[in-house]
């Protein structure tokens, strides 16, 4: 009976349909409680729908019950990579491993731990010793490529063919190859791939991100902007502040140089721009997608917010300022100077992963809208306490996010 359950459940599984196992997963632990076999793919199930509260419950109950089984183990290892208690996982690979547990599975969840800590040297490392030891394992194979992606290495299209050549099927495959495509500037081959990877698997990730992605890319600005975020990811920590303070110091050269040689200020002006840009295009593109039936479901549920907010805050800096040249009034022109500079922090304060900082910019972006409108009604005092807010809080955020999103090396 447990034996053609498995093989019902397993074929289920294949086609992602985790709804329905669940469902006579439950119903089989509810004849059998005690079923090693049920509950051990009831955790595997619930992981997959994003129950990991539940999922954890039931690892946590067994691997009290089977502490030598490994396999319970890894599964734990992915509750932990899912929560994003990497530390956690990863005290758990070093333990499989002193255990000698060295089987292409520990070393691919290491290139998952690694990968998520932005640690892609490690990461890829990780996935060689994988296929090592399985050269045919497709989890690992499509890590590898998704990380050659990211660094830009060369030889992802020699894996991406080699990875194409032993499942053509395999929709984690068919998105990297659409994130190669994306990588070297061919946004319509990457669309056509991403769609291709989502109508084997709709809730892959990857090929979601990169249909996205691919979809804003049709603009030449967003393809700028993407190539710059290309080069960010590449940096460390150290990197990235000394290139963020190196092109602030060439700004102020070139604003004081333009003094005496006027024909700088566009330079200067452009270079303002295009970091003002830089923290708006996103949100501004997603409003685009927002915008698009098929777009629209591509954004999370932060994404679709701050790409109102932005588009909001916007739509009143043009309107004010349109109001401005018809009534000549000055806070009608600080109103549209507020708009304009609010969607920086409003398209941004809810990008970080922890919940503090996202607290933490979202108190202090309420503290910069408060000033710029207390400014655009009367107090015109408070616009140089907004201006200063805005810039504080780009360096803030500049520095929550190197915190948290830069390329670690050891």
């Amino acid at each position: 009976m447990e034996a053609q359950l498995l093989q019902r459940v397993q074929m289920l599984f294949q086609q992602n349909r985790f709804p329905e196992a669940k469902e006579m997963l439950e119903q089989h632990l509810a004849k059998e409680p005690n079923s090693y076999f049920g509950r051990k793919a009831l955790m595997m199930c619930t992981l997959r729908l994003g129950e990991n509260e539940k999922s954890r419950a039931l690892c946590e109950t067994l691997l009290t019950q089977y502490p030598e089984d490994v396999s319970i183990m890894k599964h734990s290892i992915e509750i932990d990579i899912d929560d994003k208690y990497l530390d956690k996982a990863d005290s758990k690979i070093k333990m499989l491993k002193e255990l000698a547990h060295l089987d292409h599975e520990v070393f691919t969840l290491e290139a998952h731990v690694k990968l998520a800590q932005n640690n892609y040297d490690r990461a890829l490392e990780a996935t060689k010793r994988a296929l090592e030891i399985e050269a045919n394992s497709m989890e690992a194979l499509n890590l590898k490529i998704m990380i050659e992606n990211i660094l830009g290495k060369e030889n992802s299209k020699d894996d991406i063919a080699h990875a194409l050549e032993l499942n053509p099927e395999n929709a984690s495959t068919i998105a990297n190859h659409a994130m190669h495509f994306l990588h070297a500037n061919k946004p319509k081959e990457a669309l056509e791939r991403a769609r291709e990877a989502l109508s084997k698997d709709p809730n892959n990730e990857l090929a979601q991100y990169v249909m996205g992605e691919a979809m804003k890319s049709q603009f030449l600005l967003y393809r700028l902007f993407f190539k710059y975020n290309k080069f960010m990811a590449k940096l460390t920590a150290n990197g990235s502040w000394t290139f963020l303070i190196g092109a602030y110091i060439v700004y102020r050269i070139i604003l004081k140089a333009a003094e005496s040689f006027p024909f700088l200020y566009p330079l200067s002006y452009l270079i303002l721009a295009f970091f003002i840009f830089s923290w708006i295009a996103e949100p501004l593109f997603n409003l685009y997608l927002y915008t698009n039936k098929f777009g629209r479901l591509l954004l999370s549920k932060k994404q679709k917010s701050m790409s109102i907010y932005v588009g909001s805050s916007l739509a009143v800096a043009l309107l004010s300022l349109s109001l401005y040249f018809v009534f000549k009034e000055t806070n009608l022109l600080n109103l549209a100077v507020v708009g304009g500079l609010m969607a920086i922090p409003l398209g941004t304060f809810l990008i970080p992963t922890k919940k503090e900082n996202v607290n933490k910019l979202k108190y202090f972006t309420i503290g910069i809208l408060v000033c710029g409108i207390l400014a655009s009604v009367g107090f015109g005092f408070l616009m140089l306490v907004f201006l200063l807010g805005i810039f504080v809080y780009q360096w803030v955020i500049n520095g929550i996010m190197i915190k948290e999103g830069a390329r670690v090396i050891d």
